[in-house]
């Protein structure tokens, strides 16, 4: 469970889902949604003196993004060994990204997160693409001892999740709380964000994984100069800070404090990369959503209704079924308002599904069901794709 989506809306909606709204396994692909037409996203809230900062070989200029405009970037992970033809261009790295988020902090950075594992430790193997989550790992540990304060909020660990990260963070001058999600709510703290100094922050699906760099896909946002958002994030990491002190419990309601007057009725309206634009924040479970903030299904199915000409989904996996909790039971919010979608409106449904070793077998009947729609006769348009990881 955790803040999934930054929505912006200039003139036509659109939605960037980075995270799930369920606990998923470690080292999985994760989600991403974007209702039609695209428009470029964006936000706002520059600080009175932005921030030196030396040129990096990025493709994307460091010290364009942080001049007085807000700006808001999409970055990925691309696994090592993938091409793509030569006339696609890549957006900024998720590693460069953080790497020039580390370079623009000057008195805080806090971390909201599912697990940690930047070196290759867990595996026990000397593999050399962990050396971007090490790299990513040896800075975070500098900061501290630079009079910068570092706070860590991370989902309780299994007995079998490595810890060391977590340690030496600690060791090096870092606060770190555990959120009992398990017993709070009975899910896991899946959010995985970075606010820094209160003007910058990223939003992805990466975790603290060296892996999330190199070696598994990954889509998320970084928002320069913008503190108005960040301030608004800021409330969703202190809620997750309150309940990392043992024995915490979740308030009803949430103090006044934690709420909100952006969300999908009222969104923060503001000028973004030179565009009108209307943002917010939605997250889950419902359970820590304070007052105004819009649930994580809610800004999906509006997403999905708002769509004119087409939805791409790219998921690990897609079942209307809920995965994690037992028993199981059938679960078709989403399913069903892309069909209805499709159906209503004609907007042609294009779906990516992950297809790993341990994918449940009870998936696939419905990927066929709902590729099915497309019959012939119908002339709706629904394509499922499943890649195998």
């Amino acid at each position: 469970f955790g803040v999934s989506s930054l929505l912006c809306t200039p003139k036509i909606p659109a939605v960037l889902h980075p995270a799930g709204v369920s606990p998923v396994r470690e080292h999985q692909e994760k989600s991403v949604l974007f209702s039609s037409p695209i428009p470029v996203l964006h936000p706002q809230g520059p600080p009175e003196h932005p921030p030196s900062l030396s040129c990096t070989a990025e493709t994307l200029d460091i010290l364009t993004l942080l001049n007085f405009r807000p700006r808001i970037v999409l970055v990925e992970s691309i696994p090592e060994g993938m091409t793509f033809s030569d006339g696609s261009v890549p957006n900024p790295s998720t590693f460069s990204t953080w790497m020039n988020l580390l370079g623009t902090v000057t008195h805080s950075l806090d971390i909201a997160s599912f697990y940690w594992t930047m070196t290759n430790e867990d595996t026990r193997t000397h593999e050399p693409s962990a050396a971007q989550g090490e790299q990513i790992l040896n800075e975070l540990l500098q900061l501290p001892q630079r009079g910068i304060t570092v706070r860590i909020t991370v989902s309780r660990p299994s007995a079998k999740a490595p810890l060391n990260d977590l340690r030496a963070l600690e060791q090096s001058g870092a606060v770190v709380r555990t959120v009992d999600m398990p017993r709070l709510t009975g899910g896991v703290l899946h959010t995985k964000f970075w606010l820094v100094d209160g003007t910058h922050l990223y939003l992805g699906s990466a975790n603290m994984d060296w892996r999330s760099l190199t070696q598994v896909k990954e889509l998320g946002v970084a928002v320069y100069n913008c503190s108005c958002l960040a301030k608004d994030l800021g409330k969703i990491f202190e809620a997750y800070w309150a309940l990392g002190i043992p024995g915490a419990s979740i308030p009803v309601p949430w103090p006044a404090n934690y709420s909100t007057p952006f969300n999908m009725e009222t969104p923060l309206e503001l000028k973004l990369n030179d565009t009108d634009a209307a943002v917010y924040f939605s997250s889950s479970p419902p359970a820590l959503c304070a007052a105004g903030r819009t649930q994580d299904l809610g800004a999906l199915l509006s997403v999905i209704d708002a769509a004119e000409a087409f939805v791409d989904v790219a998921v690990m996996s897609y079942l209307p079924t809920t995965e994690f909790s037992h028993p199981q039971r059938f679960w078709p919010a989403i399913d069903n308002r892309l069909r209805k979608a499709v159906f209503e409106r004609r907007v042609k449904v294009r779906l990516l599904v992950g297809c790993w070793r341990h994918s449940r077998v009870t998936m696939f009947p419905f990927l066929k069901s709902l590729a099915a729609v497309a019959d012939n006769q119908t002339r709706y348009s629904v394509a499922v794709v499943s890649i195998v990881a």
